[in-house]
């Protein structure tokens, strides 16, 4: 029995730091993401050194974030038969995340993400995705979602040749089960490249949406979106989040060891989630969400390394 189910890239961040000298001289958009083939990924890798590997993955992270806070949950995603495919679902059962009845793809190697984190802290991240693009609808079974009271997607997912179709079945579940459709935009150029379905898809079906302030602004703005919960981050100001006909301002927690921003959002909404199960209002679902966040800034990677208290 899963509190929330997610659905997403099973991705592995390969993490390194330069400058942004480096970025330019690779035509890499600071902050954004971009997907690339094998040769575009290998060229880019040769020319860094290497910190280390961790698992990612949008929604993988927030279900991550979760599991570490003591809730129930399933990840439904593609890796491939290969070492970082099984370093995936090892990683995931180590935050007492279930991995969904997915078999790996034999024929793809598991999606990788270069992530180049500037002085600043700022991650850029160029993906080759791998297996994880061979997700379909075929793959998501009404048996993993019996219990759910959250289904919660990423934007990303339209970047796959099947996305529109797993984002139509997941939202069929959801109403099927009772459970609220949470969105993660996931990235501006992402919600860009795929804003048409977007516009349609979000005021029909979604019942929380989540983002950033550039996502939020590609969407058309904060204040005319549908969904009754929203919840969006503003950096260094906080976040922002509409519930139960209310908004809220939250504000930003003092950060000591400003190290990696990758994995913020996904933490952010990690935290936000975990709020509302509990039953927690607008206010303090920020507040948690807040929490998370900061504490994932402050380490290397996309992922908490430990639990947090609701």
């Amino acid at each position: 029995m899963k509190e929330v189910v997610g659905i997403g890239h099973a991705i592995v961040d390969v993490i390194a730091h330069a400058d942004d000298g480096f970025l330019a001289r690779h035509a890499l958009v600071k902050g954004g993401m971009m997907l690339v083939d094998a040769r575009r990924i290998s060229g880019i890798l040769k020319h860094l050194v290497v910190d280390g590997e961790h698992s990612g993955g949008s929604v993988a992270n927030t279900m991550a974030g979760l599991g570490h806070m003591g809730h129930k949950c399933l990840f439904v995603g593609k890796v491939g038969d290969d070492p970082r495919g099984r370093r995936f679902a090892r990683d995931l059962a180590a935050s007492g995340v279930a991995f969904g009845h997915v078999r790996p793809f034999r024929t793809s190697k598991t999606g990788t993400s270069c992530i180049v984190v500037t002085p600043d802290a700022q991650r850029t991240m160029t993906t080759l995705l791998g297996a994880a693009r061979r997700l379909s609808a075929r793959d998501l079974l009404l048996r993993d979602f019996a219990h759910a009271k959250v289904i919660l997607l990423e934007s990303y997912l339209l970047d796959s040749p099947k996305g529109i179709e797993v984002f139509e079945k997941a939202a069929g579940f959801a109403k099927n089960v009772g459970a609220k459709l949470a969105l993660t935009l996931s990235d501006a150029g992402c919600v860009a490249r795929h804003l048409d379905f977007l516009k349609r898809f979000v005021p029909a079906q979604v019942n929380i949406l989540l983002g950033n302030e550039d996502e939020f602004a590609v969407m058309g703005g904060f204040e005319g979106q549908v969904p009754a919960i929203l919840a969006m981050t503003m950096g260094a100001r906080g976040a922002r989040i509409r519930m139960d006909g209310q908004c809220e301002d939250v504000p930003a927690l003092p950060v000591a060891n400003l190290c990696d921003t990758t994995g913020a959002g996904d933490m952010f909404a990690a935290g936000f989630l975990a709020g509302m199960l509990e039953g927690k209002a607008a206010l303090e679902c920020g507040c948690v969400g807040v929490m998370a966040a900061t504490e994932v800034i402050s380490k290397t990677g996309a992922r908490r390394a430990r639990a947090l208290s609701v």
